[in-house]
């Protein structure tokens, strides 16, 4: 028996090595390019955010040129699409190419208002707190409690934005969200590699390759 202790050891060694390598953590290469896995569900429906419309193309040449003598701070779609947005016709890995922006900012960059009460859609259809149902936000799987309609969230998160769910319902949601956003941000290598991206984002905030 003692002979083979080194072997049943080994045996053992390699599937802890395996996970341990696919599940290690890696240093973001660009601090300024940041993302997050994210949904919104309204009454058990997921809105499905990889439409066109949503995505940031790639700029012509005159948008180009508007960038680059573009500077100064914003409010509106037009300037937080900028630094925060989707690309690539993924629709739940967020992208933001600048620190201390949060969720509330891009749904802004999609034309969604977020207030603490409501939610408004780009096609103008609006979802308000009732007596029995409430928005809820979930960060990681814990609920942000005040709700808070601008959460800056950290690079890695995942963010579950819901409506007149309950636990059983909120858990469900939970079980579906994807969790890409380490593969764009390069931090969980032995994942593997993500879709090359078309890097877009403000000049005076580049984009590292």
């Amino acid at each position: 028996m003692k002979r083979f202790l080194p072997i049943i050891i080994f045996l053992i060694l390699i599937p802890i090595a395996m996970y341990a390598g696919y599940n290690r953590t890696a240093k973001n290469p660009d601090p300024n390019h940041t993302h997050a896995d994210f949904a919104v569900w309204i009454n058990g429906t997921k809105l499905d955010f990889s439409q066109k419309k949503y995505m940031q193309d790639i700029p012509t040449d005159e948008e180009e040129q508007m960038l680059e003598h573009s500077t100064g701070t914003g409010s509106g779609p037009d300037y937080f699409k900028r630094y925060m947005h989707l690309h690539d016709g993924n629709g739940d890995v967020l992208h933001r190419h600048k620190p201390g922006l949060g969720f509330g900012d891009f749904l802004t960059s999609l034309h969604f208002t977020l207030t603490p009460t409501c939610l408004t859609t780009d096609t103008g259809e609006k979802t308000c707190d009732t007596a029995d149902k409430k928005w809820q936000l979930f960060v990681n799987g814990k609920e942000i409690v005040p709700f808070n309609d601008n959460y800056i969230f950290d690079d890695g998160n995942t963010i579950l934005l819901t409506y007149g769910a309950d636990s059983a319902e909120v858990q469900r949601e939970e079980s579906l969200m994807t969790h890409d956003a380490c593969r764009y941000s390069q931090t969980c290598p032995g994942r593997g590699k993500a879709p090359t991206e078309s890097c877009i984002s403000d000049p005076t905030v580049p984009c590292k390759q």
